[in-house]
């Protein structure tokens, strides 16, 4: 019957020439519309093999349709019903099968139909993985060994089917911190390819001996936007924090040496208490300091964080969070206690790599040892003092009010200070 087709169509063209709805008086391709049975939103779309100029539609209420593109008549229209598909779940994902005339629908309540469109006749029908979260990607395995159909959805986890035993053979659970926007076997290979909403991509092989999959490689950035990014040591690499609460390295030359710095286990954490990795992350970080004189001996990394009452480090060299929080003392010298709790609010690391600056939003400055994570001491003006700094810099905004040649701090020589003595340096 396509054959039939194929050949009224070259007749119709005249001289080999193709024409018709598809195509211009010259046989170039030009756009086409097609109006769609009431209703009917196209929300997936595939190419079934060996259907020549046909393609199969889904619809947001279920249906399927099988549409030829070259006369813009709809061959077959499948109802939802046919696909044990009662709720009209809308059609979220489709993918051809290695089999004739079979294909994966994807469903928005979670289930996988593998569905003959010759016979309109459902061949096996999948749960995913029970979360009722639609699914947005399936993909078959090919080449020798068992079949498999790979399913990936809103949830972030991957499911994988044995297509003999029409069972589960594994499940990749949190695969991705993220919907899982597309999913690939690779022709003739146990490796699959994932790629989420986290910004990763993901290579998966099946060479377990219990048929599950390990993680062969990835790729992968913030998987939400940056808030800081700063060139490390000799501008060789990045250090990035974004709103997903990860602190990255980025190599400016290898790719495959860029990472996130783990922060303790908080992918098993996540798993065991069926949690969000994110939501186990430390707060968005609010400034980085570091100094690579150190690398290799101690954590050299320093940041702050949204709220947090102290510092954190990190030990680059093993991209690791560091062994020791940064929190200043309650009290600070004569004057008692020194507003507890305030948030930490910028951090600095000095040139010889063995001192940590924070600063709270209370005003103060303390000093740590980054080896040990010892307090080693802080720097605090009185009262008074902070009444003639303010002062100090409302007069010089108003000295200053035309064009800046040069920097004023607030409080003057009275904002530099002298590590070795704790004193002021002179202005």
């Amino acid at each position: 019957e396509e054959a039939d087709e194929e050949e009224e169509e070259e007749e119709e063209g005249g001289g080999g020439v193709p024409s018709g709805p598809g195509v211009d008086a010259d046989g170039k391709p030009r756009a086409m519309e097609f109006t769609l049975p009431e209703g009917f939103r196209t929300t997936a779309v595939c190419h079934p093999d060996t259907y020549l100029n046909k393609i199969l539609l889904g619809a947001s209420d279920g249906r399927l349709m099988l549409l030829n593109i070259s006369t813009g008549r709809t061959v077959h229209v499948f109802k939802p019903a046919s696909l044990g598909n009662s709720a009209g779940a809308a059609v979220t994902a489709l993918e051809n099968s290695p089999a004739l005339d079979t294909v994966a629908v994807g469903l928005g309540n979670g289930r996988v139909v593998v569905h003959n469109i010759l016979y309109d006749r459902t061949v096996v029908d999948f749960g995913h993985d029970g979360s009722g979260r639609a699914v947005r990607s399936c993909t078959f395995s090919s080449g020798q060994g068992e079949p498999m159909l790979a399913v990936g959805g809103d949830s972030g986890t991957v499911s994988v089917w044995s297509l003999e035993g029409k069972r589960l053979r594994t499940l990749l659970t949190g695969a991705h911190d993220g919907s899982i926007v597309s999913a690939y076997f690779f022709p003739g290979q146990p490796v699959l390819m994932t790629s989420g909403g986290d910004n990763a991509v993901k290579q998966w092989i099946f060479d377990n001996q219990d048929g599950s999959a390990r993680l062969l490689r990835f790729r992968a950035g913030h998987s939400a936007p940056p808030t800081h990014v700063s060139f490390y040591g000799e501008g060789k690499r990045l250090l990035s924090a974004g709103g997903d609460r990860a602190l990255r390295v980025f190599s400016t030359i290898q790719d495959q040496q860029s990472r996130e710095l783990s922060q303790v286990n908080v992918e098993r954490r996540a798993k065991k208490l069926k949690l969000a990795e994110q939501e186990l992350k430390l707060p968005p970080i609010r400034g980085i300091a570091w100094c690579e004189v150190r690398e290799r001996d101690w954590a050299n990394v320093v940041t702050c964080h949204a709220g947090e009452g102290k510092a954190y480090t990190w030990r680059l060299a093993n991209g690791v969070l560091g062994e020791h929080a940064l929190t200043p003392p309650t009290t600070v010298g004569r004057d008692g206690i020194s507003d507890k709790g305030k948030p930490v609010c910028a951090v600095a690391v000095s040139a010889c790599g063995n001192f940590a600056m924070v600063g709270t939003e209370g005003g103060d400055l303390h000093r740590f040892n980054l080896q040990s994570g010892h307090h080693r001491g802080a720097f605090k003006r009185s009262a008074r003092e902070e009444g003639e700094a303010a002062a100090a810099a409302a007069t010089a905004a108003v000295k200053n009010s035309g064009p800046r040649r040069q920097l004023n701090l607030r409080g003057g020589a009275r904002s530099i200070w002298n590590m070795a003595d704790n004193s002021y340096a002179a202005g």
